[in-house]
């Protein structure tokens, strides 16, 4: 389901974990989508310009799957509502920040798509 990857906030002080969670309430949020927190995957990459304050930051979401319901007005939304979201955090947190671009892409699962879900081995147990 989608990956949303915000780059350009490299502060590890600030709290990304709860950042995390306000995206992935706004992207379930969108009723359309049919999606829950649990199905989102936000990530935070650290900047490796040696810059410490971005004045950009660019959200990417990607990996939303193609469908009817997700038109372009819906994935519209989706931009602004995880948009906002981002905006309110870098108004309160990131003084230096100027802009704050959220890219949407459509992903066409058929064009190739694996989902391998790793499940915990069971445990050998010892006998004496």
């Amino acid at each position: 389901m989608p990956i949303i990857t915000v780059s350009g906030i490299h502060n590890p002080s600030l709290d990304l974990n709860g950042l995390s969670k306000q995206i992935k309430r706004a992207v379930s949020g969108v009723g359309k989508l049919k999606l829950t927190e649990e199905q989102v995957t936000v990530f935070f990459p650290p900047d490796m310009n040696g810059i410490p304050h971005s004045e950009e930051i660019v959200v990417k979401i990607e990996g939303l799957f193609e469908s009817p319901e997700r038109t372009s007005a819906v994935r519209k939304t989706l931009a602004n509502c995880v948009g906002a979201v981002v905006e309110s955090f870098a108004r309160e947190h990131l003084r230096h920040c100027r802009l704050i671009e959220v890219l949407v892409y459509e992903f066409r699962p058929a064009t190739g798509f694996a989902s391998i879900e790793l499940k915990p081995e069971k445990e050998e147990t010892q006998s004496d």
